[in-house]
C-alpha cells in the first residue's frame, strides 16, 4: 500500500496572528514562517482558540448600543468573563452559544457548520468545574480534518484549560 506523502508535504499559509507574532523576540533577525505543514496548521488553529479561551470579553450590546459591530471586533475578542456563574443548564446554555459564536467569528479556518459545542459534564468533587467537548472540521486549502478539543472551566476561579488530540 503506497502512502501518499503528497498531502504530508504540503504546505499552508499560517494565521494573519501567528505572522504577526514574534515567537523569538530577543533574537535580531526575524524568520518569517510564509508557510506551515497540515500538524502545524493543526497547532495554529489549536492556538488560535487557547487564545480566545484565555482571552476575556467584556464589552456587552448594552454598553455599545447603536454600536452592534463592536461584538464583533477585537474589542469583543476573547471568553466573556464566566468566574462567579452558576454550572445551571441556562447558564450552561447561554456560556456554549457564546463559545460557539467566539470560535465562528474569530477561527476562519472552522467549518462553522460542522462546529459542536457539548457540555460533557461536571466533576462532582469539584462543582464548581465544567467540562466541554468542542468538535469541528478545519477547512483550509486541501486539508479537512476533524478536530476534538476538550475545555475545562472553573466557574468559581475563572481558570481555564484546554487540550486537543493531533
Amino acid at each position: 500500500m503506497a502512502i501518499d506523502t503528497r498531502k504530508e508535504e504540503a504546505r499552508y499559509k499560517p494565521y494573519v496572528l501567528r505572522r504577526l507574532t514574534d515567537l523569538e523576540p530577543y533574537e535580531k533577525t526575524e524568520r518569517i514562517q510564509n508557510v506551515i505543514t497540515e500538524k502545524q496548521l493543526k497547532d495554529d488553529v489549536f492556538k488560535n482558540v487557547e487564545m480566545l479561551f484565555y482571552s476575556r470579553s467584556h464589552p456587552s450590546l448594552k454598553e455599545f448600543k447603536g454600536y452592534e459591530d463592536v461584538e464583533d471586533s477585537v474589542l469583543g475578542y476573547g471568553i466573556s468573563d464566566y468566574c462567579g456563574r452558576v454550572c445551571s443548564e441556562s447558564g450552561r446554555h447561554e456560556l456554549i452559544e457564546h463559545i460557539k459564536k467566539q470560535i465562528r467569528d474569530f477561527e476562519p479556518r472552522v467549518d462553522p457548520d460542522s462546529l459542536k459545542v457539548e457540555y460533557a459534564g461536571a466533576d462532582v468533587s469539584i462543582r464548581s468545574l465544567m467540562e466541554l467537548r468542542i468538535s469541528c472540521v478545519i477547512i483550509a486549502a486541501q486539508v479537512n480534518e476533524e478536530m476534538l478539543f476538550i475545555s475545562r472551566l472553573d466557574l468559581e476561579t475563572g481558570n481555564t484549560s484546554l487540550t486537543y488530540n493531533n
